[in-house]
């Protein structure tokens, strides 16, 4: 059996791009809304399973706004992760925190592990091993990925440890540190 390849997922709207695991195809459904609310654009990847649609498993949105309004707002510590900036707008994502309802047992108590084993497992596989590689393709057009600048890779990893943040550092840290 071959394994399914990846597919490109590019927005009709905005032009970003991530690569989708071509195993996702038979378990998911695109649903692109404009919203009215805290976002202005939403592109929600749903679980699909026999036939029946449950809830969503990663959520890319945009929001028109600034880095700074985004802080002020308190979006920094929401569910939202950032992926992209451009042009005013701000690109994030999400994920459930849960389980979709319909998974529970009949009174309610937990989920039912019996009559929805596998699509338990599949959304979990889904959001928590599939979703950070997704995140990591995510490609504004225009825009090419920042390269790591070689320097980095041996010196950083002991100023970096206690400051646990992503700042540059320059070539003078690195041989202080040394």
């Amino acid at each position: 059996m071959k394994p399914k390849l990846d597919y490109l997922y590019k927005d009709p709207r905005y032009g970003f791009t991530v690569r989708i695991p071509g195993w996702w195809r038979p378990y998911t459904v695109i649903d692109r809304s404009r919203s009215g609310g805290e976002t202005e654009y939403d592109v929600r990847f749903l679980f699909k399973y026999r036939g029946k649609t449950y809830g969503d498993v990663l959520t890319i949105s945009v929001f028109k706004m600034s880095r700074r309004e985004w802080i002020r707002q308190g979006y920094d510590s929401s569910p939202f992760i950032l992926i992209g900036e451009r042009s005013g707008r701000l690109f994030a994502y999400s994920t459930p925190g849960e389980l979709p309802d319909e998974f529970l047992n009949k009174d309610k108590s937990d989920y039912d592990y019996v009559k929805f084993g596998r699509p338990i497992r599949l959304m979990r596989r889904m959001v928590n091993d599939d979703v950070p590689k997704i995140i990591g393709t995510f490609r504004l057009p225009g825009l090419k990925p920042a390269a790591p600048a070689p320097y980095l890779a041996k010196g950083v990893a002991g100023i970096m440890a206690g400051c646990g943040c992503r700042k540059r550092i320059t070539r003078r840290q690195i041989k202080r540190a040394k």
